[in-house]
């Protein structure tokens, strides 16, 4: 059985947010905020939420943080204790920005 986007569904069981598909994959992008100045992200990992000046600060943010949010927002204790190891390691695809922004002087 798969998902809408072809994704094996591995568990049912209830998420800390309700009655979802324990998801396999997951997407974070950066976007230039010109007004703010920094990087900032899009993702569909719960609670991950960057803002860095750099791309390498966004990237140091991301690996830190994102696996963590991926155990503690997305998986349930349930799903900890029955599924098999292989089949909870996340994928997470990481899209850079298409051009490096200019930095000012």
């Amino acid at each position: 059985m798969t998902s809408g986007d072809g994704l094996p569904i591995l568990s049912r069981q209830p998420t800390k947010h309700g009655a979802q598909p324990m998801k396999r994959s997951f997407r974070v992008k950066a976007f230039w905020d010109a007004e703010a100045g920094v990087y900032v992200s899009e993702s569909d990992i719960d609670g991950l939420h960057i803002e860095a000046e750099t791309i390498e600060g966004f990237e140091a943010v991301m690996v830190e943080s994102a696996l963590d949010l991926i155990l503690a927002n997305h998986l349930t204790p349930e799903d900890l204790a029955t599924t098999p190891l292989r089949d909870l390691i996340p994928a997470i695809f990481w899209e850079r920005p298409e051009a490096n922004v200019p930095r000012a002087a």
